[in-house]
């Protein structure tokens, strides 16, 4: 149904609207019931042409089939240019069966466009149709397979269910809740009872409401509901062999939905002629009272002169009585002079004796401060004094342990002198014992041992040099790793302040498009909302607004944070009244506005003893107001009086830590940002924080735009200079980075020659090992080498490891000396500072104990005097309350009798007003005795008659303008209606044509929407005519292969028209021969092709084994005898 809307739709768009309006004359009343009559006719004559098309059709020869072409092909022309894509939505995907009708278990997946599903007889096909049909919500008996639900689950079993996949890609149903895919499962109990169970492509249940499946068969144009989308065996066997023209017809216009349409615009009809009637029935009713309205206007006339001798009368009897309560008024008002002279006394000395205790309050707050600031004094000299002493107790033991260690420093350089003496004599006795040797074999020994002991020498030196290279090559390895996090660190910076810039550029940017158009931060129509209330001169008192164009920041720097917490009260108006709200609220709806509006009394108050301490800097502080109206709106609404403002974080979380007084909550800056920061609260004794996202937009509080502009300019001249600074910084790091790889090369290529070189000297001091064996004799030249050996293994361990670390300790522990020295002088600094302000502090101790008995005396004395004068206000007050008691009693009964005061001329008296109201009460007397009925019945029978005319007139009139604009908007719809049907009817006709000519058939489709009937002519192949109507059939006279074919090709038409995603037809082939078979396929795969937002499944006990197929037609083989086994 819903694609069959979204087709009509492309012929015409239609509004429904309705009319209201005022008759004021019988003429228009008249002349707006004719207009009426002649559009209901017209519905009659248009009618007549629908019925004459219909005949024309029956009548029309094959003469006209090349325009029937032409409109064939231009019909064609017309498709989207998307038409031959595969449906991505809405088409299905697989089936599941479990204990449905003959199956246990089948699952079948489905191809997108063309199905074939074969086997033989009881295999379980046409179970799948009904499966799709009953799980997307269809009854049982639709599918004419059962009467009841129940009666489809398999025997034995005590429930069954079905589940359908949709594909649901690109503009599916709901694709951010269903995904890909939509599982439908429906689940049978035996007892006829079913749910459902609708999942998203996971498979998770999202869904158990028929609401929603009836939602997504709408949404993708299923209609499994419709007899013709999916054909039965009986259904498609009886379809047009059995079927008559009307029961053809019936099928036709229910398959393409236009019969709910035709109802629906049947009962449109009624119901305008209903609307007729009561219209007429109104105007009778208006005449009569008319007719009364008349009769008592007329009498109404003649009371007019009474009426103003009655007014009279009654205004001087208000006047005699009020005037009684002049003398009272009188009196009283000069003792409430007085009275009010005694009472301004009174409040100046209460406010005095207030403002007094308040003095005299801060002045003991001040020295209960004072006090504490002194005695916090003492604490923290005592503290430093104390970490003093510590210090120096640390100073001593830290002296001492650099004395030890200078010890072990001169232990350490004896021990090393020793062994160097200790290593001279070795040498020398070395050089002996050699000598000696070298005399024995004539030096050949000799210069073994001295080959033998310069390669070890240049050994050891080899391996110090590699031990050196391998070491330089780490240590070149972790400066490259530290120079890496510092070139990544700037890197890092120099995006940060590039990102930082572009921000500030965006900033200047928006500021200056907000200074060319600044009404438009608040909306589009603004403008018209303005004037509109500048019009308006019903209010009671103007509305203000919007609130954000009367504030005026102090401190641009702070805008975007307060932006973003004012929110949408900078958008809203205020009124001060009910009236005035409902006034504002039709002038936005005109101007199609959206705004809040406040309601809020112009009342000021005294709001100082709420405020922070005044060292906080307040939102109030940082805001001018254009309206004291809006001031107290926003504290009001935000207590802007209440919030402080701190620009360091840590200094605002410091504050709100001790909860300071009247201090709701703090905003404080995020630190590399110019929009963002932070809100900061107490909540039970702690400190809490929330991040605070500044406002993006342009601002709608007013600023010095000239001095933010600067502001601006100057902190992106400050940038630029920065990211310059960081790119050359960066640049340099990266340019050393190309210096660490060729020194790391270079350290490579070192440790491979010193390695090589060790290997060759090895081998060298092997060879000379050898030879010095074989000339060796008992000596003791290896003792005394070996002793010298030891000495230099232990001088070297002395020199190079235990000398060093007593040097790198001695080094550490005068370092912490220094630094503890230094320490040590800062305390003793401070604690100097810190006595220089005792005097200071001693002061203000002694200057708030002299303030605070200052103002305790002052307090004493007002307290006297104003005591003096309350007790005077109180005798004036009794004195009043008798003026008082004798002035309301006369008010009173004057009130009983003349509610609304009466304004009395200056000069008259109360006898002057009886005098004249004697007078005028006899002339009234006379006169009333000439009226039929008393004044007040003649009033109230002629407003009466006024109002019920005016309200029936008025009904009237709207009742005739619906009336109007209804049959108006009926006989549009049903024209439109009209030409939808015969547009989708030529489509039919055309398709059924063309299907035929495939068999080389010559037929046509006549539809008679005046008779409600669907008649087929056919011209078999074999007639051998060409032309007219003469050779043409009926089709109960065609055999069963051309019944068949033809069969095939009305539904194929009929499909067309149908625009449904999904078509099913149930063993279309079982009369048919193979010639036909095997034509009818190839046409019906054709017109499938065709149409490839479409997936057509067929159910054919037959093989398709002699058809040519394509990628698109997907065959699916039924196992037989064993169900539920599938082979595709």
């Amino acid at each position: 149904m819903a694609r069959l809307k979204r087709s009509a739709m492309n012929y015409s768009k239609v509004q429904d609207t309705t009319a209201d309006g005022y008759v004021d004359s019988d003429t228009s009343e008249v002349e707006q019931s004719v207009h009426v009559s002649k559009r209901l006719r017209t519905d009659e004559s248009v009618a007549g042409l629908e019925q004459e098309s219909g005949s024309e059709e029956q009548s029309g020869a094959d003469d006209n089939l090349d325009s029937e072409d032409e409109a064939f092909d231009q019909l064609n022309l017309t498709q989207d240019p998307d038409a031959n894509a595969v449906a991505t939505a809405g088409i299905i995907k697989s089936v599941e069966l479990v204990n449905f009708m003959c199956h246990k278990y089948l699952k079948i997946d489905f191809g997108p466009q063309i199905n074939f599903v074969i086997g033989h007889n009881g295999s379980g096909k046409s179970a799948i149709l009904t499966a799709i049909t009953v799980c997307l919500g269809a009854k049982a008996s639709v599918t004419n397979r059962a009467s009841s639900l129940k009666s489809l689950i398999k025997e034995g079993c005590n429930s069954a269910s079905v589940s359908v996949i949709i594909k649901n890609e690109g503009e599916g149903f709901k694709p951010e809740k269903y995904g890909n895919e939509v599982w439908v499962e429906r689940i049978i109990q035996l007892n006829g009872s079913s749910s459902y169970r609708i999942k998203n492509w996971k498979g998770v249940q999202l869904s158990k409401d028929k609401e929603e499946l009836t939602s997504m068969l709408d949404f993708f144009g299923l209609m499994v509901d419709n007899p013709m989308t999916i054909l039965s065996q009986d259904t498609a066997r009886s379809f047009l062999s059995s079927s008559t023209p009307e029961e053809k017809y019936s099928l036709f216009m229910k398959g393409i939905r236009l019969d709910s349409l035709r109802n629906d615009y049947d009962a449109f009809h009624l119901y305008v002629e209903k609307t007729i009637a009561t219209v007429k029935g109104r105007r009778e009713a208006l005449n009569e009272l008319r007719a009364r309205r008349d009769e008592a206007a007329e009498l109404y006339k003649k009371t007019q002169s009474h009426r103003e001798v009655r007014d009279t009368l009654t205004r001087l009897q208000g006047q005699f009585a009020w005037a009684t309560v002049v003398d009272s008024e009188k009196a009283l008002a000069t003792h409430d002079e007085n009275a009010e002279i005694m009472a301004l006394e009174v409040q100046q000395a209460e406010q005095a004796v207030a403002a007094t205790e308040a003095d005299y309050e801060k002045s003991k707050e001040k020295l209960v401060e004072a006090q504490q600031v002194l005695q916090d004094f003492f604490d923290l000299r005592d503290q430093l004094d104390e970490q003093i002493k510590s210090y120096r107790n640390q100073m001593m033991e830290k002296k001492g342990r650099s004395g030890e260690i200078q010890n072990d420093e001169r232990d350490m350089a004896t021990r090393i002198a020793a062994h160097r003496t200790k290593i001279a004599i070795s040498d020398k006795k070395i050089a002996d014992e050699q000598k000696r040797l070298s005399e024995l074999d004539g030096g050949r020994r000799a210069k073994l041992d001295q080959s033998h002991t310069d390669g070890q020498n240049r050994l050891q030196q080899l391996r110090m040099d590699l031990e050196q290279a391998t070491a330089d090559g780490r240590r070149m390895q972790n400066e490259k790793e530290l120079h890496k996090v510092e070139v990544d660190a700037a890197l890092n910076k120099l995006n940060n302040k590039q990102h930082e810039l572009n921000d500030v550029q965006s900033r200047i940017g928006r500021l200056q498009s907000h200074q060319q158009k600044y009404w438009a931060v608040f909306g589009q129509g603004i403008d018209n909302v303005l004037r509109a209330i500048e019009r308006e001169s019903r209010f009671v008192q103007k509305p203000v607004g919007p609130i954000g164009s009367h504030i005026r920041m102090k401190q641009p720097e702070w805008g975007p944070i307060l932006e973003a917490y004012f929110n949408r009260t900078l958008d809203s108006f205020a009124v001060t009244c009910k009236e005035d709200e409902e006034l504002l609220k039709r002038i936005l709806n005109q101007c199609k506005f959206r705004s809040n509006i406040i309601i809020r009394k112009d009342e000021r108050f005294n709001f100082s003893q709420y405020c922070p301490d005044p060292h906080f800097q307040t939102v109030l502080d940082c805001l001018d107001f254009e309206n004291e109206y809006v001031r107290y709106i926003m504290i009001d609404v935000h207590s802007i009086e209440r919030v402080i403002l701190i620009p360091d974080r840590k200094e605002a979380d410091q504050v709100m830590y001790t909860n300071p007084r009247n201090v709701t909550f703090c905003f404080a800056k995020r630190p590399g940002s110019a929009l963002d920061g932070y809100r900061l609260s107490n909540k039970r004794g702690a400190s809490g924080t929330q991040p605070q996202r500044g406002r993006r937009e342009p601002p709608r509080m007013k600023t010095d735009s000239g001095m933010q502009m600067r502001s601006l300019m100057e902190e992106e001249q400050k940038i630029q200079e920065e990211v310059a600074r960081l790119h050359a910084e960066w640049s340099r790091l990266d340019k050393m980075s190309s210096d660490f790889r060729r020194r790391e090369q270079s350290i490579a290529t070192k440790i491979d020659h010193l390695r090589a070189d060790i290997h060759s000297t090895e081998a060298e001091i092997d060879r000379l090992a050898v030879l010095m064996s074989a000339a060796d004799e008992t000596s003791r030249l290896d003792s005394l080498e070996e002793i010298r050996d030891n000495l230099l293994t232990q001088l070297k361990e002395l020199e190079e490891v235990q000398y060093p670390n007593i040097i790198m300790e001695k080094d550490r522990r005068f370092k912490e000396l220094n630094d503890f020295t230094l320490e040590l002088d800062a305390k003793k600094q401070e604690f100097a500072q810190l006595n220089a302000g005792e005097a200071g502090r001693q002061k203000l101790v002694g200057d708030a104990t002299v303030a605070s008995i200052e103002f305790n005396n002052v307090l004493s004395f007002r307290r006297k005097q104003s005591a003096e004068r309350r007790s005077r206000m109180q005798k004036m007050l009794a004195e009043r309350a008798k003026l008082v008691a004798n002035l309301e009693e006369v008010t009173r009964l004057t009130r009983s009798m003349y509610p609304e005061r009466v304004k009395i001329e200056e000069g008259r008296t109360a006898d002057q007003f009886k005098e004249e109201m004697i007078r005028v009460q006899s002339s009234y007397q006379t006169s009333i005795r000439t009226l039929p009925k008393p004044v007040e019945q003649i009033i109230e029978d002629h407003n009466t008659a006024q109002r019920e005319y005016n309200n029936a007139a008025r009904e009237l009139s709207n009742l005739t303008a619906l009336m109007n604009k209804l049959n108006e908007t009926y006989l549009e719809r049903r024209d439109r209606y009209y030409i939808f049907r015969n547009q989708i009817c030529t489509r039919a006709k055309d398709i059924f044509r063309h299907t035929l000519d495939e068999r080389g058939f010559k037929g046509r489709l006549f539809i008679s929407h005046e008779n409600e009937t669907l008649n087929l002519k056919v011209e078999p192949v074999d007639t051998g005519k060409s032309n007219g109507d003469s050779g043409k059939r009926n089709v109960t006279t065609l055999s069963g292969g051309e019944k068949s074919y033809t069969q095939i090709c009305l539904l194929m038409s009929l499909w067309d028209a149908m625009n449904c995603p999904l078509r099913g037809l149930d063993e279309f082939d079982v009369f048919m021969d193979a010639v036909n078979r095997r034509i009818s396929l190839k046409m019906m795969i054709q017109t499938a092709q065709r149409s490839s937002q479409t997936q057509t499944i067929f159910i054919t006990p037959q093989d398709m084994g002699n058809i040519k197929l394509s990628n698109d037609v997907k065959i699916i083989r039924m196992a037989d005898p064993e169900r539920g086994a599938v082979v595709a």
